[in-house]
């Protein structure tokens, strides 16, 4: 999980998104199987302290997510331009 964009920058605003790139093994083909998949992610991140502080100081809370296999991120390599300058690994299972 990396998050990127204007958030990390230091460049955000009320009507910014929070850009993050979700790296995501096994994933079906299927979008809405994929949607469905990041949608319980999602949610459980809205239950967390951080997200209720970013919503009560009215900081950007909607996500703006890119959802990718291991072996699709290899063909995207454009967001990974953005993500270079300035990206923020959150999470990396390996």
């Amino acid at each position: 999980m990396c998050l990127y964009g204007s958030v990390v920058r230091g460049s955000f605003n009320e009507e910014s998104d929070i850009d993050v790139l979700l790296v995501i093994s096994n994933l079906p083909l299927e979008i809405d199987l994929r949607i469905a998949r990041v949608t319980d992610l999602k949610m459980e991140i809205k239950k967390t302290e951080i997200y209720m502080m970013l919503k009560s100081r009215r900081l950007p809370t909607l996500m703006s997510d890119v959802i990718l296999t291991p072996e699709e991120v290899s063909s995207h390599q454009l967001i990974l331009l953005d993500i270079v300058e300035d990206g923020l690994i959150l999470y990396d299972k390996d």
